[in-house]
């Protein structure tokens, strides 16, 4: 397995459904930032692919793929042994 990253990052935000709504109730939409924990499986100029669970080999769950526009800290994590 590869490095293990510290991500922050500002996600998307849309309200549920799809109900009509007024303007104002749209336009006070706010985005969350979110904090992720995972082992990298692949980057890219623009995105980081990371998992949050591996068994050491080939299969892996939790996956996510997060532009790199919208990340706005990270750190790689370590820890003693």
């Amino acid at each position: 397995m590869k490095k293990v990253v510290y991500v922050e990052w500002d996600d998307s935000a849309s309200s549920a459904g799809s109900i009509w709504k007024n303007k104002e109730t749209v336009a006070n939409f706010n985005t969350c930032r979110c904090k992720t924990i995972g082992f990298v499986i692949k980057e890219t100029k623009d995105t980081l692919t990371i998992v949050s669970s591996s068994d050491g080999g080939d299969y892996v769950s939790g996956d996510m793929s997060i532009p790199k526009s919208a990340i706005r800290k990270r750190r790689i994590v370590r820890w003693k042994k």
